[in-house]
């Protein structure tokens, strides 16, 4: 067997290494897409929508996202046609040590009517905020009323003794009272701490604003004589026409408007502001019904300078009687609740006793240096009493929209400018007497 295979083995033939390489070797064959197959195919994956899937992590939405996550949430959303989601970007808090800083507090009083230009000046704006929670108080009298001397106890409640060095507004000083000059030029400007804006005016109808104005005739807006007039010019009646634009101005922009008088009965001081209320530019808000009605600041009668006989149930109900009839046809508010009559300021001179309405009237007795404050009435509880219910007035709307300090203070521009372009005032003032007039009226007597 073993030989056999022997045998066999030799029978076989091996190739050789020759053989192999006389042999062609084959090609070899290499199967590729080609590029439009792949980009069809590449298409055909991209267009398939891809679900996105909206997982919270468990430490909540505060958690910060990996840049991985963000650049690949920034490829699914230029391929996915479907919803996408974008995170908010955080808005940093605002600053509270810039909204809750206080306006800069006010020393003394500033211009904000010159009289000689005839402009609102802006020294007020520095000191206005955005606020909307404001008070607007305006003081309208005679010379040697008290006007200033009234404001400045407002301004400042602390004021216990006559100086004039303390006082926020100028007063007159003894030069002024033998010069029988004015003092207050224009309307003057304070803001307390409460954000009280308190506007003291010139004095009205006053013969010293008529010798200042007589060699300035340029600054006055309106005249009730053209200069082809005889009587041209007629100062009298223009510083009256003067006098009804500052006043028309306060009626206007305030909440509130002091009449202070040092008399009893003052008709003509009525007289003059019933005048006003007529000529003062028609503002109309919007009441509770939708309907438009004219705006009109609270009233309140201010008689300085009484004795204390004044301080009587029976002579104050005479008083407010009398007021009553004369504010009979006049839209001007006089019961607001502001009063020395109602009952919260002295006991013996309440509703009960005086037998009627109280108006907003309020008596100031004499400023006296060193009378005891055991003594009643005395000035300083008195005006301290008044300024605590006039500043605790809701103040009302000026308008059909709610004012801010700022805006108020343009709307005031616009008011001062509508008031001097009025042609209300030169009509009124070619009714008031002239010389030629009351020369006419003689010779027909």
């Amino acid at each position: 067997m073993d030989q056999d295979r022997g045998r066999d083995f030799r029978r076989k033939k091996f190739p050789l290494m020759r053989d192999k390489e006389e042999k062609p070797m084959k090609r070899p064959i290499i199967l590729m897409k080609s590029k439009d197959a792949e980009k069809s195919s590449s298409n055909k994956v991209d267009d398939a929508p891809i679900p996105t899937i909206l997982l919270k992590t468990r430490d909540g939405d505060s958690r910060a996202v990996s840049p991985q996550t963000s650049l690949s949430s920034k490829s699914n959303k230029d391929s996915d046609s479907g919803p996408t989601y974008q995170l908010v970007p955080r808005v940093p808090a605002p600053d509270l040590s810039i909204l809750l800083s206080a306006p800069p507090s006010m020393k003394t009083c500033v211009k904000l009517l010159d009289d000689e230009a005839q402009v609102i000046q802006d020294g007020l704006l520095e000191y206005l905020t955005e606020s909307t929670d404001f008070l607007v108080v305006g003081c309208i009298g005679f010379q040697s009323s008290g006007k200033s001397t009234i404001m400045s106890h407002f301004a400042n409640p602390h004021l216990n003794q006559f100086n004039t060095e303390d006082l926020i507004f100028k007063a007159e000083s003894k030069t002024h009272i033998d010069s029988s000059s004015h003092c207050t030029e224009g309307i003057d400007a304070y803001i307390t701490d409460e954000r009280v804006i308190l506007l003291d005016s010139q004095p009205i109808l006053s013969l010293s604003v008529l010798s200042k104005h007589y060699n300035c005739e340029g600054n006055l807006s309106a005249r009730s004589c053209s200069r082809d007039d005889p009587d041209y010019p007629c100062l009298e009646s223009d510083i009256e026409l003067l006098s009804l634009q500052y006043a028309a101005f306060l009626l206007t922009v305030c909440h509130v408007v002091i009449l202070v008088t040092d008399y009893s009965t003052n008709d003509e001081l009525i007289k003059f502001l019933l005048s006003v209320e007529i000529l003062k530019p028609s503002t109309g808000v919007h009441s509770d019904e939708d309907t438009l009605m004219e705006y009109f600041p609270h009233t309140i009668i201010v008689q300085n300078k009484m004795d204390n006989n004044h301080f009587d149930k029976r002579t104050l109900q005479i008083l407010q009687d009398n007021y009553k009839k004369q504010f009979a046809n006049s839209q001007l508010p006089i019961q607001s609740g502001i009063g020395i009559a109602n009952g919260n300021i002295l006991k013996s001179l309440s509703p009960e006793l005086c037998k009627t309405d109280p108006i907003n009237l309020f008596l100031l007795p004499k400023f006296q240096f060193g009378r005891p404050l055991y003594q009643n009435p005395h000035f300083s509880t008195l005006i301290r009493d008044l300024r605590v219910q006039i500043f605790g007035l809701a103040p009302g709307p000026l308008t059909h929209t709610l004012l801010t300090e700022k805006n108020w203070w343009h709307y005031a521009v616009k008011i001062w400018e509508d008031i001097k372009k009025s042609t209300l005032f030169p009509e009124y003032g070619r009714l008031l007497p002239t010389p030629s007039s009351a020369k006419v009226e003689l010779n027909q007597t």
